[in-house]
């Protein structure tokens, strides 16, 4: 019996309006788990690495886990991997609420979209039963408008819809997923992957069950989890990312001004705390079998309830362009979401552009003025990104790092193998730098490693049981073991913020045995997480990635001015040695063969085989 599973997976052809049902053996279940694991493993053996990932040939993997579904605390979510428009590498992502719990309920573990429909169309998959649609009349409106007509049309409570706006449409680079009108597929580009294919939406739902293997064990669990972190100072709960700015911009964490000043003095008593709440008056709000409730909501004149800014969006609108007004920060967060942007990138190449006019690189009369800190401009910039309305947005569409290679002003942009890097220096916890240059993806912070150094937040099931100084480089043990049950917790696919809200690696695993009955311990979790974050590597591998692409822009090499972290740089070089060492990798950064997990070995096909030295 497969716990956790509903055992099928749904295979839909757009050219060919073909749609199949397939299943694949408890093993593969149980070494690539689900989520980003268990779609990098299909892409793998069914991409081509000249597929062009705007092309026909490109496919889309929407993937949930076992413990998705489940009572299991912090497991509201879903993953999608493809090839990214942005970076030409794996992409990937992971958004919570409800989306992958109905998408699990719908009775398949993962879907896969393939091919590109002649027309605008959206899939409809409810209780096993699947319907290409017609989509046309959608096309060409935001989100929010494309969420309420087709729930509205569908007429059912027991759905929820992943689409696209304008900028996945228009095939903006860097464009997003967007689910409940707030919650983001956002890094990598897959909304373009979406718009290539002439696919405006994905609905699921129903009432689908699938077996648990003690119920009663999991149900003790998460009553028991649930008053730990009810009885607890929950700082997420309360204070959510939204509090984060102010502490952060101390350690020099938050970038300021493109990534160049060190202090913001007068901007950042904008942001703290008893400010930020009288603005946008927060209410909290939790996914689906979340104890924690950390999502910030507030009321909008225009659209009523609506998601408010987190912290990526707050500092990549705020300080990273020099803007404190939360006003418009909040205006600006509304609008990505309808047009379907990702934040972090959408403010990365927006700041890009006000460096650039301020050192005189930037046409003023062709492409405007773009002043640190104006709101006004950077509004107008979003729309004429997600709409390629004009020079300059179609320019800065295409990322920071295109937008740079046009200009001739690489040293501008800040980005880690092509996509923007997220609002966390590495000059201010060195484990960053590590970590943002091994990325399967590129300059993604999700695997918190910095909290460790500036939080002290510890995994003591895994061997992180000390706070480690924020300025040694001896870190490749630190990053490999967070990346490691990292690469697991987007595999099963669970909410790494748990950690943060009281969630331990104990409760984790308790929750996996409970809902699957494999009788995991804390080995497994090293050994699993490897062999996932392996997988990503070697297919980033085959893409031609290799120690060249494992570093950081000239920015986050050029030592800062002021502040707690002023004149310190981490020591790449060094730090990638130790790591590649650890990792068992090459001096080139690739997987060597004979330290490579034998599953993953027995399941790659040969053309991978032959690049592993």
């Amino acid at each position: 019996m497969l716990y956790g599973y509903t055992g099928k997976i749904l295979d839909v052809d757009l050219t060919l309006e073909r749609i199949k049902i397939r299943a694949f053996r408890e093993s593969f279940y149980k070494n690539f788990i689900g989520g980003s694991g268990l779609g990098v493993a299909i892409l793998v053996k069914e991409l081509s690495p000249y597929t062009s990932p705007l092309g026909i040939d490109n496919i889309l993997v929407l993937a949930v886990g076992p413990i998705t579904g489940t009572l299991s605390a912090a497991s509201a979510r879903f993953a999608l991997v493809t090839r990214s428009p942005l970076t030409n590498i794996l992409g990937e992502s992971t958004a919570g609420g409800r989306f992958g719990v109905f998408m699990k309920r719908s009775g398949f573990d993962a879907i896969i979209i393939r091919g590109r429909s002649p027309k605008p169309v959206y899939l409809y998959v409810y209780n096993g039963n699947v319907e290409i649609r017609d989509a046309s009349h959608l096309w060409g409106l935001d989100t929010f408008k494309t969420t309420d007509i087709l729930k509205e049309d569908i007429g059912k409570g027991d759905i929820e819809v992943a689409a696209i706006g304008p900028a996945g449409e228009n095939l903006v680079k860097f464009s997003a997923v967007v689910c409940e009108k707030g919650r983001i597929i956002g890094r990598s580009g897959a909304g373009a992957v979406f718009g290539s294919k002439n696919l405006k939406a994905i609905v699921v739902g129903g009432n689908t069950k699938f077996p648990i293997y003690d119920m009663e064990r999991l149900v003790k669990k998460y009553k028991e989890v649930a008053s730990r972190i009810n009885q607890g100072e929950v700082k997420l709960r309360v204070y959510g990312t939204q509090a984060s700015i102010p502490s952060l911009l101390d350690f020099n964490d938050t970038p300021i001004k493109n990534w160049s000043m060190g202090l913001w003095e007068e901007g950042k008593k904008k942001f703290e705390w008893d400010y930020v709440n009288s603005v946008y008056k927060l209410r909290r709000k939790a996914c689906p079998s979340c104890p924690i409730g950390c999502e910030g909501v507030m009321e909008d004149e225009v659209e009523g309830k609506v998601k408010a800014p987190e912290y990526e969006t707050m500092a990549s609108f705020g300080p990273l362009v020099l803007n404190d007004d939360l006003k418009a920060i909040s205006k600006y967060n509304i609008l990505l979401n309808k047009l379907g942007l990702d934040s972090i990138s959408t403010g990365s190449v927006i700041a890009f552009a006000m460096e650039a006019y301020e050192k005189g690189f930037w046409d003023e009369e062709k492409l405007g003025k773009v002043e640190w800190g104006d709101t006004k401009v950077i509004e107008d910039l979003i729309k004429e990104i997600a709409y390629k309305s004009s020079l300059r947005g179609i320019l800065l569409s295409e990322g920071s790092y295109r937008a740079s290679k046009i200009l001739g002003i690489e040293d501008l942009a800040v980005t880690v193998k092509g996509l923007e890097v997220a609002m966390h220096d590495p000059r201010a916890a060195f484990s960053s730098a590590l970590m943002y240059a091994t990325q399967p993806r590129g300059g993604s912070h999700t695997d918190l490693t910095y909290l460790n150094e500036l939080r002290g937040l510890l995994y003591p099931e895994i061997s992180v049981d000390k706070q480690l100084d924020r300025f040694s480089i001896d870190k490749a043990e630190l990053v490999i073991k967070i990346q490691n049950l990292s690469a697991l917790a987007d595999s099963l696919v669970f909410c790494k913020f748990g950690f943060l809200g009281g969630v331990t690696v104990a409760d984790l695993i308790e929750f996996i045995n409970s809902v699957t009955g494999w009788n995991v311990d804390y080995s497994w979790i090293h050994e699993t997480g490897a062999r996932l974050f392996n997988l990503k590597r070697i297919f980033d591998v085959r893409l031609g990635i290799n120690r060249s692409d494992d570093t950081l822009p000239k920015k986050l090499l050029t030592p800062l001015k002021e502040g707690s972290a002023a004149g310190r740089v981490p020591d790449l070089d060094t730090m990638l040695k130790d790591y590649y060492r650890l990792r068992g990798w090459n001096e080139q950064g690739i997987p060597i063969k004979d330290k490579v997990d034998d599953y993953l070995i027995g399941y790659l096909p040969k053309d991978y085989l032959d690049i592993l030295p």
